[in-house]
């Protein structure tokens, strides 16, 4: 495959190996940071054949293993860290759905909001898809205490202990300082509390971007010069 302009590679929770093969696929074309993928772009240089990794969410086993496989194969790479995730490291509302779905009970459950049916066939799959729409579109107080409700009901009636569904525990502020020592890796802002940017008011919105900014700055020893915005949708983003 050859690129006949750059592009960015943006993963999530993704093993080393599987990354690896996917990058290998776009060969001869070559990877460089996105910091210079940007400067190029805004000088009016070309940057043909050329592409940058980036890896959202600061998964702590993600981050370690990918960082292995970057310095192995000398490929730089971004790492976006959402800083009240690392900070309380309880996870964020998207990966205790995720990690829930498989213990729903398959019944009508009664909760504070009401009732919901997950009897029918296709019942949780709707309600997936109407979680990950609120997760673009509102603030994180609409959708949250709706997800810890269902966890509590889907741990009781399985006799399993909420941490068989505790999201991964995130990389540590002192191992993002310690990797940061690394030139290939870059670690940039994913907001605070991984909200819809769309969702949030002015003064939220500036908190967002200046507090994890100025966070991920002071434990990498680097200017944070990009944010990636959580969710990545025209509905999370919003027009402002």
């Amino acid at each position: 495959m050859r690129l006949s302009s750059c592009c960015v590679l943006a993963f999530h929770d993704i093993q080393p190996d599987r990354l690896a093969e996917l990058v290998d696929c776009i060969r001869p074309a070559q990877a460089i940071s996105l910091t210079e993928l940007v400067d190029r772009s805004k000088a009016g240089k070309s940057t043909a054949g050329l592409f940058a990794i980036t890896v959202d969410d600061g998964v702590g086993e993600t981050v370690k293993g990918l960082t292995q496989l970057f310095r192995e194969r000398g490929w730089p790479a971004t790492f976006y860290v959402a800083t009240n995730y690392l900070d309380s490291k309880e996870g964020m509302g998207f990966q205790w759905w995720r990690n829930l779905m498989p213990f729903l009970p398959l019944r009508k459950i009664e909760l504070t909001s009401g009732v919901i049916d997950l009897s029918r066939p296709g019942a949780i799959r709707d309600l997936s898809r109407k979680m990950e729409a609120m997760w673009h579109s509102q603030r994180i107080e609409s959708y949250l205490p709706l997800t810890l409700e269902l966890a509590e009901i889907a741990m009781r009636e399985s006799g399993m202990g909420l941490d068989a569904i505790r999201p991964p525990e995130p990389i540590t502020w002192d191992e993002v300082t310690q990797i940061s020592r690394d030139d290939l890796i870059r670690f940039e802002s994913h907001g605070v509390s991984h909200a819809a940017m769309s969702t949030l008011t002015d003064e939220e919105l500036i908190f967002e971007m200046k507090y994890s900014r100025d966070l991920v700055s002071r434990h990498t020893g680097r200017l944070c010069r990009h944010l990636a915005y959580p969710f990545g949708s025209s509905r999370s983003i919003g027009p402002r």
